[in-house]
């Protein structure tokens, strides 16, 4: 129901999906980056997606339903953030033949916690900005690379690990607090 209302997230993922394969079958000497652009586009594509589906809900009166419902803000932050990285595991096992000779299963430790670190971040510099997106497009990818950058210092999984797990819970809680600001809350 979710990507009817906000189709924009769909078409992200066909794109992301589309743009791996091409890369994969265009560049064949970067093949063993493919793994990081994938996790970075799906990152980018679910950020993107959380501020849409946020948009959507002001434009087609979803937050009044919502409202009613006696939902808040923090919870509903929280339902969009699952369904994000259900966009991403769809991305992830899509693009999977491209990236199985690179994925390890301690590579999920640190991609989900990044990918929902994405959602925050986005969320964060939306509120920001004033629900400028381009502003906080921007901002939120330049922020989304420089992690994934800094990720490539870090040769242990577990230390990546428990990296994103921080930066996820820290910036989670950040974009909690940020929903509870006065402009956010007469937006909707």
């Amino acid at each position: 129901m979710e990507l009817i209302y906000n189709p924009k997230s769909g078409i992200a993922i066909v794109v992301v999906v589309g743009l791996m394969y091409l890369f994969h079958f265009l560049r064949e000497d970067y093949r063993d980056g493919l793994l990081y652009f994938t996790v970075f586009f799906a990152a980018l594509s679910v950020g993107q997606y959380v501020y849409d589906s946020f948009v959507s809900d002001i434009e087609f009166k979803g937050a009044l339903f919502l409202h009613n419902t006696g939902i808040s803000l923090t919870e509903l932050f929280r339902i969009k953030l699952w369904i994000a990285l259900v966009i991403a595991t769809v991305i992830l096992i899509t693009t999977l033949p491209l990236t199985y000779s690179q994925i390890r299963l301690s590579d999920l430790f640190w991609i989900y916690p990044f990918v929902a670190f994405s959602c925050s971040l986005m969320q964060i510099f939306t509120v920001l900005a004033r629900g400028r997106e381009t502003t906080a497009s921007v901002i939120a990818a330049i922020g989304i690379l420089a992690t994934m950058l800094m990720l490539q210092f870090f040769h242990s999984h577990i230390l990546r690990a428990v990296v994103m797990i921080s930066l996820h819970i820290t910036f989670m809680v950040l974009a909690e607090q940020s929903l509870k600001m006065l402009n956010v809350r007469t937006q909707l």
